[in-house]
């Protein structure tokens, strides 16, 4: 984002902090309550540059923590961080500088970007370098186990084994099913078979075929599909306030030939998206058909 759009996007974030400054809007509702005060930022702040896609993340992960989880997650990474920074001054001088100049560009990332959601390496890196710092020192202790602890630590270990090859392979199937959707187009019945049903994925699963059922219902004059769609996206637009989404909603409504849900799913977006030029061009277009619909009932 540009420098403008970064000023607005932590202003509302901060706004949002201020609202429930004790516990925060709840783990996962950033995306949802960020959106949603759009609006009210706008119209206190009219020549603001807003962004104008949906926003998941505020760019710097403290924000993040403090809208979400308010002082208690603060307290959290404050325990964090002192943490770390006793553990790097028992390092000494020398090794606590070098594991600082390891931790500190991808900590400072953080803080501009969101690194550990858009890359699985620059995670893994930070959570091994967290490790290493951490773990100061070696200390051997003997525990002894009694038989059935022993057997259950056994039985564990082959279970979390056996779990993790169960779960690898059927992410492999998820992943082949999104293969066969979007490079091999493949489309039938069983449509992500193996994908709805993975913790991970399930979520875009879900999102790519309902996109299918919208499209496809469209396409071949299924308004049952369209309802169908409907009743799903109104639902999903509390969790997720998507741009695209409620361009989809619009259409969906125009095509059942609902206009008063469509005006209104109309504003909301333009609320939201108010730089949107397919919401503009929507509600330019409607104003053209209102006034020749009253142009002619005059002429009549």
């Amino acid at each position: 984002y540009s420098g403008s759009a970064r000023l607005v996007l932590y202003t509302i974030s901060s706004d949002l902090i201020k609202q429930k400054p004790l516990s925060g809007h709840g783990i996962g509702s950033f995306p949802r309550v960020w959106q949603n005060e759009k609006p009210s930022f706008y119209k206190s702040h009219p020549n603001a540059i807003l962004v104008n896609t949906f926003v998941a993340h505020p760019h710097n992960e403290t924000l993040l923590w403090l809208v979400e989880g308010g002082f208690i997650a603060g307290c959290g990474l404050l325990i964090v961080l002192v943490g770390l920074s006793l553990a790097i001054k028992r390092k000494g001088r020398q090794r606590g500088a070098v594991y600082t100049a390891m931790l500190l560009p991808i900590g400072l990332h953080s803080q501009f970007e969101l690194p550990f959601y858009t890359s699985a390496v620059h995670w893994m890196i930070f959570m091994v370098i967290l490790f290493i710092t951490f773990n100061s020192s070696h200390v051997r202790r003997c525990l002894i186990l009694s038989v059935n602890a022993t057997k259950f630590a056994a039985y564990s270990v082959y279970i979390v084994f056996i779990a993790g090859i169960l779960f690898f392979i059927h992410t492999i199937k998820s992943n082949q099913d999104f293969e066969n959707y979007l490079v091999q187009k493949n489309q039938g019945e069983q449509l992500f078979k193996y994908a709805m049903k993975n913790i991970y994925l399930y979520k875009n699963a879900e999102w790519l075929a309902m996109q299918y059922i919208f499209y496809s219902g469209m396409k071949n004059g299924n308004r049952l599909s369209i309802e169908k769609f409907i009743k799903w996206g109104k639902v999903k637009l509390y969790e997720r306030p998507d741009g695209d989404l409620y361009q989809n909603l619009i259409d969906a409504h125009d095509y059942l030939g609902q206009q008063e849900e469509k005006r209104e799913m109309l504003s909301y977006a333009i609320a939201l998206y108010p730089n949107d030029r397919r919401f503009e061009v929507t509600a330019e277009s409607k104003k053209l058909q209102s006034t020749s619909n009253s142009d002619q009932n005059c002429n009549n």
